[in-house]
């Protein structure tokens, strides 16, 4: 069994926020269930971790909003990392957000080790 999952969140953008909570619960049951679990935020994902948008509720009927579902998140061991062309796209604020700044070839490098578990939303 795998000991490690890396979560790409590419589409989960504002429009796919139902995408957000999905991938977030499942990498905080694996977060719980002690493996260790990144989520990566690349693309239109990014967006989600501008200030308007963290306050959004979830379509998922828990109540929770975008910034109280990664605080749990983070509280349970996920890591929240960035992809860098984020920053230039929604700019340098979203770096307060996670936990590091990863470039592509992280991402590629990552995704190719034997010990991982991808899942892309």
């Amino acid at each position: 069994m795998a000991r490690r999952m890396l979560f790409i969140l590419a589409n989960a953008g504002e429009a796919g926020t139902g995408a957000l909570a999905s991938a977030l619960a499942q990498a905080s049951v694996a977060a719980a269930m002690e493996v260790a679990v990144d989520v990566a935020f690349t693309g239109d994902a990014a967006g989600v971790l501008q200030e308007q948008q963290r306050q959004a509720l979830l379509p998922d009927g828990s109540g929770r909003t975008v910034a109280t579902a990664l605080t749990q998140a983070r509280e349970l061991g996920v890591r929240l990392l960035l992809c860098s062309p984020a920053l230039a796209r929604f700019g340098p604020e979203l770096e307060r957000e996670v936990d590091e700044v990863v470039g592509a070839a992280w991402l590629v490098t990552e995704s190719l080790r034997d010990d991982t578990v991808v899942l892309t939303f």
